[in-house]
C-alpha cells in the first residue's frame, strides 16, 4: 500500500514539478558539463528508453567524481562524470538511467520531499496548496540525495527499469555489471550503494532479464562524447560541493 507521502506526490500536477525542477537545477547549474554534444547524447539515451516522450524527466551531466546517478524532486536526473568515466559501455549508463527514470515515474523523490516536511505538507497538498514545494534550498536537496529509498521503492524501480530496457532492446546486464562492480569496490561503496543498496536478491532478479541482445544502435563513441564533455573541468568531489 502506498504511503501517505507517495499518494500526495501522485496528486502534484506535472506543471508544479517542472517549476520545482527549474529551481533545483539553478542550485547546481555551475557544476554541469553542459555542451551541445552532451545534450544530444543524453537526449538520444532518453529517447531510446522513452520513445513516446511520456517521461517528464530532464537528464543532465554533472561534474561529480562519484560514480552515481540521482533523481531529484521535480523530475530531474543527474548523471555524474564518475559514472560515464567508469562505465564499461553505454549499456551501463543506459541501465542506471533507466533505474532513475523509474524513480521519477514513481515520484519517489518528490514523496521523500513531502515526507521531510511532515504531515502538514501532505495536508496542504490534499487541498491543492503546492506553494510549499516551490521553496527549496541546497541543504534540502543534498539531504534528499543522501537518503536511501525504501526496499520496496528500489525493487519497484528495478522492475520498471528492466521493463524500459527490454522494450528498448537493451540488456539489464549493464546495470547488473555496474551494481556488481560498485559492490566490490570499497572506495565507491559509500558513493553509490549508500543510496542504491543492490542486494543479492535484487541482482538475481535483474540477471534474469539480462539475456536480451542489445541493439547495436549506440556505440562507444557516445560514451566517449560524454566523457569529453567534462574534460578540462576541475573535479567536484562531494555532493555538497556540487551545490556551491
Amino acid at each position: 500500500m502506498a504511503s501517505p507521502s507517495r499518494r500526495a506526490a501522485e496528486r502534484v500536477p506535472l506543471e508544479i514539478e517542472r517549476r520545482l525542477d527549474a529551481q533545483t537545477t539553478a542550485l547546481f547549474r555551475r557544476n554541469t558539463c553542459d555542451t551541445p554534444d552532451s545534450h544530444r547524447v543524453l537526449g538520444e539515451l532518453l529517447h531510446r528508453l522513452d520513445p513516446a516522450g511520456t517521461s517528464h524527466a530532464q537528464v543532465r551531466l554533472v561534474n561529480l567524481s562519484a560514480p552515481n546517478a540521482f533523481s531529484l524532486p521535480g523530475g530531474g536526473v543527474l548523471v555524474t562524470r564518475g559514472l560515464v568515466e567508469q562505465a564499461k559501455d553505454v549499456d551501463e549508463v543506459e541501465g542506471v538511467l533507466a533505474h532513475e527514470l523509474a524513480h521519477v515515474a514513481h515520484r519517489d523523490v518528490l514523496a521523500e520531499l513531502i515526507e521531510s516536511t511532515f504531515m502538514s505538507a501532505i495536508w496542504a497538498l490534499t487541498i491543492g496548496d503546492y506553494s510549499g514545494l516551490l521553496v527549496v534550498d541546497p541543504r534540502t536537496v543534498q539531504n534528499l540525495l543522501s537518503l536511501r529509498h525504501s526496499r520496496d521503492a528500489e525493487t519497484e524501480a528495478d522492475a520498471t527499469a528492466a521493463d524500459l530496457l527490454e522494450k528498448a532492446s537493451v540488456s539489464t546486464g549493464g546495470l547488473v555489471a555496474f551494481f556488481e562492480r560498485n559492490r566490490l569496490n570499497v572506495a565507491d561503496r559509500l558513493a553509490f550503494l549508500s543510496t542504491h543498496p543492490a542486494t543479492a536478491d535484487r541482482l538475481s532478479r535483474l540477471r534474469v532479464r539480462a539475456g536480451v541482445a542489445t541493439s547495436p544502435a549506440f556505440d562507444a563513441a557516445m560514451l566517449e562524447t560524454l566523457r569529453r564533455s567534462c574534460a578540462g573541468l576541475e573535479r567536484v568531489e562531494s555532493v555538497s560541493d556540487l551545490f556551491r
